[in-house]
């Protein structure tokens, strides 16, 4: 009984992981694009470059977390 709750703790664990790893790069997009854009006058220019940009990099990091994952096991 204790190995089938240590394992959905890992997947548990993997989950919020893998959410982090998206909202970060995504959240920081939007921030600084909004930054960039009160700066330069823009309406929302660099926070849609930005927030685009930030999607692309989540994606890129949980495609190489998984990866890493399914090479150890």
């Amino acid at each position: 009984m204790q190995r089938k709750f240590g394992r959905g703790l890992g997947y548990l664990s993997l989950v919020a992981q893998i959410g982090a790893i998206m909202v970060v790069p995504v959240s920081l997009g939007i921030y600084v694009g909004r930054l960039v854009d009160l700066y330069l006058g823009t309406q929302f220019l660099f926070t849609m470059i930005l927030l685009v940009a930030g999607g692309a990099g989540g994606i890129v990091s949980v495609y190489r977390r998984v990866q890493a994952l399914v090479k150890e096991d």
